[in-house]
């Protein structure tokens, strides 16, 4: 075999895809003509790794080697999908796409064989637009899946093992995730496929396929595909329910002026790929696809409401600043610590327990009710260049009426607003199920560091009970304003009580049910 053609595009460093035409070492003997012509090996890095680096019956090749032609297909058929669709198939179980596609791919098993049919259709589809062995056709592809996260695109793998893969396969980079600039992406990736379909249409200039492949690949450098890509941004594509809902939004803002719609729906695009999200698609992107249209029509008002020529200003423009997961080297809730710790340092509130309305007051940042039929939804937060800082809080949310789960969605929402700016400043998130979990999972630890720091913690278990009792822990929780199972979960994290003591805890206060003091929080750390 040898070497006829080769191409690398983009940094090793970042993303970077080489592609190379080899002979057919079969001569033609296993598949068509143009199947033939497209023998050849990949090479894909991400973030200096090699993806495509494997051991295999000792042997160490950097690369895979197969048919082409149905990978530059793949591409060329679901690169819209690919590069802007976000929201998993069914309601994620983990950070990435790996992650959600490995602990959503079965139904539960109550469900009757019509709703587990839908389930799996819809994984296969989401599987088919996004995972790079849904192209491979045969060939040994790692597991890698490509799909929208806001203004990134994400890249996730694992080491899931490919049937009929020899046993003794391994990729040298097992497991990882990387969230990078859309055009990083779009333009290795869309240099490499049409550079190497030239080279198909060189050889085999009669081909009506390779010759479908270059028409659908040039096509797809066009601005004037951003509103269609947009739709996948929101999941309105297939059309079906999304799509109405989005039509929905549309005609809502449509009623606005010209400036506030232009706000809530502008993005750019360089061509190949919408490199910044708008408003409206960072806030609808991942909500529950089971939205309702009151819903959907009070946030898009939302959008309108809190248009300011402006933008976001005021003194919480001093303290926040775009934050990416990806910049601390740590899990999502050890961030979340370390950056209520530092918001802490600079407002230095005062008292025996964190004032969060009168924070907010003093910061500027309208809280607005927002009554949500979908009581997923803990609230909302917006800001950006033309959007005011604004917190929604949604009283359906889990005992969301009571004081204490109130402040805490508020202390969960300034996260977002502080830290969870894209590069285009702009913040639109609807905290709940649907959203990015790792940013989730970051707003929740700031939150309770923030509204239990440490020296209040201690100062507030001075002076209560025995904190091996649910009569104590309720009595820090009163102190610190807190509900029970925050304060719980808090004191657990911070080592002042030990995991089993967490517990029996929580057990008891189950079987108890304290008043009023119950609500609801997910872990904020693992």
């Amino acid at each position: 075999m040898s070497v006829t053609w080769s191409r690398l595009a983009g940094d090793t460093s970042r993303f970077a895809v080489e592609l190379e035409l080899v002979s057919d070492p079969d001569n033609g003997k296993g598949a068509d003509a143009e199947t033939s012509a497209s023998w050849g090996t990949l090479k894909l890095w991400v973030e200096g790794q090699n993806l495509t680096s494997h051991t295999v019956e000792d042997q160490s090749p950097r690369h895979v080697n197969w048919y082409l032609l149905p990978l530059l297909e793949w591409l060329a058929t679901n690169w819209d999908a690919l590069l802007h669709e976000e929201r998993p198939p069914v309601e994620p179980e983990g950070d990435t796409a790996t992650e959600a596609l490995q602990a959503g791919r079965y139904p539960p098993p109550t469900y009757e064989p019509d709703q587990a049919g839908k389930w799996e259709q819809r994984w296969y589809d989401w599987w088919q637009r996004h995972a790079l062995r849904a192209a491979r056709d045969g060939g040994i592809f790692p597991n890698v899946v490509f799909r929208r996260w806001r203004d990134l695109v994400e890249i996730s793998w694992d080491s899931e093992q490919l049937a009929g893969a020899p046993a003794d396969l391994r990729f040298s980079v097992p497991s990882g995730q990387a969230r990078l600039w859309p055009a990083d992406v779009a333009d290795p990736l869309y240099a490499v496929a049409v550079d190497a379909t030239e080279q198909l249409a060189q050889r085999l200039p009669e081909s009506k396929r390779i010759a479908l492949l270059k028409r659908t690949l040039v096509a797809l450098d066009d601005k004037k595909r951003s509103p269609r890509r947009l739709l996948w941004m929101v999941d309105a594509i297939p059309k079906g329910r999304a799509a109405r809902q989005w039509r929905r939004v549309t005609q809502t803002l449509q009623n606005a002026p010209a400036a506030v719609r232009e706000a809530a729906l502008a993005t750019s695009s360089d061509g190949l790929v919408i490199t910044g999200s708008c408003h409206a698609a960072l806030l609808f992107g991942a909500v529950s696809p089971s939205l309702g249209n009151t819903d959907v029509t009070k946030l898009a008002q939302i959008l309108i409401d809190s248009y300011a020529p402006n933008g976001a200003r005021g003194p919480l423009s001093d303290i926040g600043r775009p934050e990416p997961l990806e910049s601390y080297r740590g899990p999502a809730w050890d961030h979340g610590w370390v950056l209520a710790e530092e918001v802490l340092e600079e407002l230095k509130p005062t008292g025996q327990w964190i004032d969060i309305q009168g924070i907010l007051k003093k910061l500027k940042i309208p809280v607005i009710d927002l009554e949500l039929e979908d009581s997923s939804i803990r609230g909302v937060s917006i800001a950006g260049e033309h959007h005011q800082f604004t917190i929604c809080i949604n009283p359906t949310y889990r005992d969301g009426d009571a004081s204490e789960v109130r402040r805490f969605t508020l202390a969960h929402e300034l996260c977002h607003l502080l830290f969870d700016q894209g590069k285009d400043k702009k913040v639109a998130v609807a905290s709940g199920p649907w959203a990015p979990r790792d940013i989730e999972r970051r707003a929740n630890a700031f939150a309770a560091m923030f509204l239990m720091p440490p020296y209040l913690v201690r100062q507030a278990c001075r002076d209560a009970g025995p904190l091996n009792t649910l009569n104590g822990v309720s009595d820090v929780a009163h102190r610190l304003h807190m509900s029970v199972t925050a304060t719980i979960q808090h004191l657990a994290n911070l080592n002042i009580i030990d995991r089993s003591e967490r517990e029996d805890l929580l057990a008891r206060q189950a079987k108890e049910s304290v008043p009023r003091s119950t609500g609801k929080l997910d872990s904020v750390r693992g």
